[in-house]
């Protein structure tokens, strides 16, 4: 089966909800103001980072450089905003703690998805002359791109990728998978392997307009592609806290297996909680939305997330394979008390690619003030160490696709909880290769 990764596909709207920063169960853990430069984290654990990294004569010691950040500071994502700072400034402490460039963030706020305050963030950032910058909402929902463009500024969104509106386009590289487009041949494969008795798959979710009827119709195809029947494709408008219309559809379909995908972390548990009144114990339930254990539990409670499963590039330091990402999880915690989540993991990997421009343009005596350059030195070999996967010393990898830009290599998988933790059920990276079963 393929998925068309290249294919417009939905509106900005929706994959703005794919990307699950619509709405938000995560705790604040820091101001995330508009504008200057924040206060870098102090990390004790700074110095070692050139274990992992090339830290050299080329790696900019005792300069500085303006990294323009534009988060959702305000609006209805604004709890994701203090996870994706505290990434980048333990990066950006970690780096000069270990002799390297000095990144001075600016800090932007997009408002959630606002168009104009993407326009204006990026066009404040532009006439500054900052040469890279990091950004979230696929660029504001695509708002930003050509700004990024007219200006040069290597960007990169560890957030919500370059869904399929926002590939292909100059200075601009998504950082993490397009979702659902390549989570399904994963999910697929697992639902073989593990799931044999799955046959016929449905789909749940929110009404966003034209781009729903896509979305359904794209799944359909997909579903059975893969060569299982397609079940009940469903959708409920996103105030809708009644799904018992929705559930009859499902159920009289004969589908024993539902993928859920845009509905916010909220929705899905009282669905769950809802559909667990029905007694029935054999469907499986597969999000991909972020997931907020907290949430689900409150809400759902344990027996209705049974068969809930979800699945995107998820983060969990506690499990983490090598030991760069097992580095980075304790000097997260180290500095912020909690453990870091994806967005925290993208936004410090993130931070440290784009130091890795730096380095290589120095290396080559070039100008690392100018995004040009720094463009350069990324597509002359888009692959960066990455906290994700990896085993011991060998760091894992991202690397980018420079056709899509998007992501040509980013572990994913399928997670379940298990007696209070996140375990993964199956591992794989994108469009489904390196598939397996785990647990």
């Amino acid at each position: 089966m393929t998925i068309n990764r290249h294919s417009r596909g939905l509106d900005r709207r929706h994959f703005l909800q794919l990307s699950g920063l619509v709405v938000g169960g995560s705790a604040v853990l820091a101001a995330c103001g508009d504008g200057g430069s924040g206060s870098a984290v102090t990390a004790d654990t700074s110095s070692k980072l050139g274990e992992f990294l090339r830290i050299d004569e080329y790696a900019g010691k005792g300069t500085q450089l303006d990294l323009g950040v534009v988060l959702p500071s305000s609006g209805s994502g604004s709890a994701y905003a203090s996870e994706m700072k505290n990434g980048v400034e333990l990066a950006v402490a970690q780096l000069t703690g270990a002799g390297a460039l000095e990144w001075r963030p600016q800090y932007k706020d997009n408002k959630s998805g606002d168009p104009q305050a993407g326009i204006d963030a990026t066009k404040d950032l532009g006439l500054t002359g900052t040469p890279a910058m990091l950004c979230s909402y696929i660029a504001d929902l695509g708002a930003q791109v050509p700004g990024i463009a007219q200006y040069q500024m290597l960007t990169l969104d560890g957030a919500g990728g370059t869904g399929t509106f926002a590939q292909s386009k100059l200075y601009f590289y998504g950082a993490r998978i397009i979702i659902p487009n390549d989570i399904y041949p994963g999910a697929f494969q697992w639902f073989k392997q593990a799931h044999p008795q799955v046959k016929s798959i449905g789909h749940l979710t929110w009404d966003l307009g034209p781009s729903t009827t896509e979305l359904l119709d794209s799944s359909r195809e997909a579903i059975t592609s893969a060569g299982f029947s397609a079940a009940a494709h469903v959708s409920s408008a996103p105030t809708n806290s009644d799904y018992s219309a929705q559930i009859r559809e499902i159920e009289s379909s004969g589908a024993n297996a539902v993928v859920v995908s845009v509905l916010d972390d909220v929705s899905i548990a009282a669905f769950l909680k809802q559909y667990a009144v029905t007694g029935r114990k054999d469907v499986i339930f597969v999000s991909t939305t972020n997931f907020t254990p907290k949430t689900y539990q409150t809400v759902a409670g344990s027996d209705a997330l049974t068969n809930y499963h979800f699945c995107y590039d998820y983060f969990d330091g506690t499990t983490a394979t090598s030991d760069f990402g097992a580095y980075f999880t304790q000097a997260y915690k180290d500095a912020y008390k909690t453990d870091p989540t994806s967005l925290s993991a993208n936004f410090y990997e993130d931070t440290l690619v784009l130091w890795e421009c730096v380095r290589r343009v120095n290396e080559k005596g070039g100008d690392p003030g100018k995004g040009s350059e720094l463009l350069a030195a990324f597509e002359a070999n888009p692959v960066f160490p990455s906290v994700y996967g990896g085993s011991g010393a060998e760091s894992g990898v991202i690397s980018f696709d420079k056709s899509t830009h998007s992501v040509s290599k980013r572990p994913s998988g399928i997670y379940t909880q298990k007696d209070g933790k996140v375990v993964a059920v199956a591992t794989f990276d994108v469009s489904g290769s390196d598939f397996q079963l785990a647990g």
